[in-house]
């Protein structure tokens, strides 16, 4: 069967090349039209504020930084979760937004309720800020 299928080719060159050329014209206008990613990005959108803690101890840093910092956070629309970790050196909140939330208006969320805050954190805190996208 496949000898029969070489020896066609070989006798009708023009129409196997002819074959090949659509398929490959195929295969590149199936590609260039694909409506999904061959990688999808399949994490959520999510808005990181890190805010360094200047010199206090994580449990100082929780109750005086990530605390107020999760208050104003909480309730924001689209929201999903809200999660954070205080260290010796930096405090992390981080808030996870609905599928199919806008990135960059996720972030402008964050960043009305956080400047309404910066005045009740300590003086020995820095400046809270977003982390990259």
């Amino acid at each position: 069967m496949l000898e029969r299928l070489v020896l066609a080719a070989i006798k009708m060159r023009g129409a196997a090349v002819a074959l090949l050329a659509m398929l490959l014209v195929a295969g590149v206008y199936a590609g260039a039209t694909l409506s999904i990613d061959a990688m999808p990005d399949v994490s959520p959108v999510q808005v990181s504020v890190l805010t360094p803690t200047g010199g206090l101890s994580a449990q100082e840093a929780e109750s005086t930084i990530s605390i107020p910092i999760e208050n104003a956070l909480n309730g924001i629309p689209g929201q999903v979760e809200l999660r954070s970790l205080a260290d010796a050196g930096v405090c992390s909140v981080t808030v996870v937004f609905r599928e199919g939330t806008n990135p960059y208006f996720a972030r402008q969320l964050v960043l009305e309720r956080l400047r309404g805050i910066e005045k009740e954190l300590p003086m020995s805190a820095g400046v809270p800020t977003l982390a990259p996208l």
